[in-house]
């Protein structure tokens, strides 16, 4: 007899993948936010291993995806995503080959521990998403930000905490965000994000 726990999990897991929530989930348009900013798609994405198939024609590396959200979530989403300058400054591009990219967290179950708390998650590019963790993947995080879905891809993570921890506490879980948890920076007001959009 099957455990039919372990059967809905498997089914709940399928639903919180990145190619069942881009491709299915999502309503289109759907802005891919990278590197150069943001960018609406309106054709079907198919997730492919290392690539985001846009159409028939157009091949986006995902290694420059920094996260995704369905367009007509924009307002909502943006109104929880702030930049910090200084990290924006530094003009962080995407680190390609795996190996040379900083480990992010100790262990997969750092990122674990966060689902279904408050996180704070700071970009390469400056964007620091605040947000309730839904769940995580290995390559993925899913945020609720003002009860919007957001995709959050690992690579472009350079610092992700728990807002929630102990005052005094360094309060960085990723490694990658260790060294910059002594750094003074300042939040901005929520930005105006700019969309190019792609037919």
């Amino acid at each position: 007899m099957k455990n039919k726990g372990s059967q809905k999990q498997k089914k709940r897991d399928k639903t919180l993948t990145e190619k069942y929530i881009l491709e299915k989930t999502f309503t289109k348009p759907v802005c891919l936010w990278t590197y150069e900013g943001g960018i609406a798609v309106k054709e079907d994405i198919k997730v492919l291993q290392f690539d985001i198939s846009i159409g028939d024609d157009r091949i986006l590396k995902k290694v420059e995806v920094l996260f995704a959200f369905p367009r007509e979530a924009y307002d909502d989403v943006k109104k929880g995503i702030k930049v910090n300058k200084k990290i924006k400054a530094e003009q962080h591009k995407p680190i390609v080959k795996p190996k040379d990219r900083p480990a992010v967290v100790s262990s997969e179950r750092e990122y674990i521990r966060g689902t279904g708390k408050a996180v704070k998650i700071t970009l390469r590019t400056g964007h620091v998403l605040r947000g309730h963790q839904v769940y995580s993947t290995r390559y993925n995080i899913i945020l609720k930000i003002n009860d919007k879905t957001v995709l959050v891809y690992k690579h472009g993570i350079l610092e992700y905490k728990r807002p929630n921890n102990k005052a005094g506490a360094a309060n960085t879980d990723s490694k990658a965000g260790a060294a910059n948890a002594n750094k003074t920076t300042k939040e901005q007001p929520p930005v105006t994000m700019e969309v190019k959009v792609i037919d």
